[in-house]
């Protein structure tokens, strides 16, 4: 017989356990069963973005106490995009509400490959640019990944340059492209239940499908991890997966992440239902001549919104949350710079004893 107060055998020990577990599994479970019945919930990235450059804002204010400069974010625009046009004004507004310095060059439509390389050599020898940001698309004849990789790692605010896509890849600190926060951001914003989740990235390129992927995988930035990650099981598509394929991978995800830039491409419905929608992709486009443009998804989005628990809007979806990405990512280069700086000034001044 065991005395009172006496430490159970394992045996019992591990029953016990079992027991918690599959009670904190049930209610899981539940919640996770409600969660996903909800039906025609927009996401508002405007007001997740508002929240992020408000929080934002406290923490550069506190930088600027201690004696540090405000972060500087410079642009390079070549040609006249107007979608660029759209974004620059987007970003422009976003500095301002949470303290930043942005300035913008610009660079004809003509301008030689060699030529655009040595201002960015300019910008990266330049002590009070803390961020280098190259807006896309560029003009045919620029070689995209050349630019990428001339900026300098620590100012690669984009995170495109390939030594912060292989430390994304490798789970190393670096910097995150952008949208590739914003996604994450809104599924940690929306609070889903602890449970295991099947995920599809429909879209692979270089700069948005394959950070999204990678993120999702193991997120960091800043030192934090998301707590999804590793709760999250996930497949990659594209454009030219065969449509029984991504049909079949699109009616058994949680959560659906298209970034193909190709309207149409996610019929409203092949999703699953309860699904959680996020629509990276954005076109712009009319529907007949004559019409005035306007930015559509990859989503079908009126047949999608009744079956989804949670949609994202085009615009005013993963746009918004991307640009306040960026500006959270302008501040991170900032920080990485100053710390560079006084770990070299330290390493100096032992030398100098």
């Amino acid at each position: 017989m065991f005395k009172f107060g006496c430490r159970l055998p394992s045996c019992f020990r591990s029953i016990v356990v079992v027991e918690k577990n599959f009670k904190r599994y049930l209610s899981n479970e539940v919640a996770h069963q409600r969660f996903f019945e909800k039906r025609s919930q927009i996401i508002n990235g405007k007001a997740i973005s508002s929240k992020i450059l408000s929080d934002l804002k406290c923490d550069i204010d506190d930088w600027i106490n201690l004696g540090n400069r405000r972060p500087q974010l410079t642009a390079v625009v070549v040609g006249d995009h107007p979608a660029s046009e759209l974004y620059l004004k987007n970003k422009s507004r976003a500095a301002g509400v949470c303290g930043i310095t942005a300035d913008i060059v610009r660079c004809p439509k003509t301008i030689s490959q060699r030529e655009l390389l040595n201002i960015i050599n300019d910008l990266n020898s330049d002590d009070i640019v803390d961020a280098i940001l190259v807006q896309l698309p560029c003009p045919p004849h620029i070689n995209e990944k050349n630019v990428f990789n001339t900026i300098n790692v620590s100012k690669d605010v984009d995170g495109f340059n390939s030594v912060n896509i292989a430390n994304l890849t490798l789970h190393e600190p670096g910097i995150v492209p952008c949208t590739a926060l914003a996604v994450n951001s809104i599924i940690q914003e929306l609070d889903i239940p602890e449970i295991s989740l099947e995920a599809v990235v429909v879209g692979c390129s270089r700069y948005i499908g394959l950070p999204i992927f990678l993120t999702l995988r193991n997120y960091h930035n800043l030192g934090n991890v998301s707590k999804h990650s590793r709760n999250i099981t996930l497949t990659l598509c594209n454009e030219y997966t065969p449509k029984s394929t991504l049909f079949h991978c699109l009616q058994r995800s949680d959560i659906i992440i298209s970034a193909v830039g190709k309207p149409g491409v996610i019929k409203g419905d092949s999703i699953k239902p309860g699904a959680i929608v996020i629509d990276v992709g954005i076109t712009m486009m009319s529907e007949s001549k004559g019409e005035k443009q306007k930015f559509v998804g990859d989503v079908e989005f009126e047949k999608a919104r009744d079956i989804a628990s949670y949609i994202t809007p085009v615009p005013g979806g993963v746009g918004p949350v991307t640009v306040a990405m960026l500006m959270a990512n302008t501040f991170h280069c900032a920080v990485i710079r100053k710390n560079r700086k006084m770990e070299l000034d330290q390493a100096n001044s032992m030398t100098e004893d």
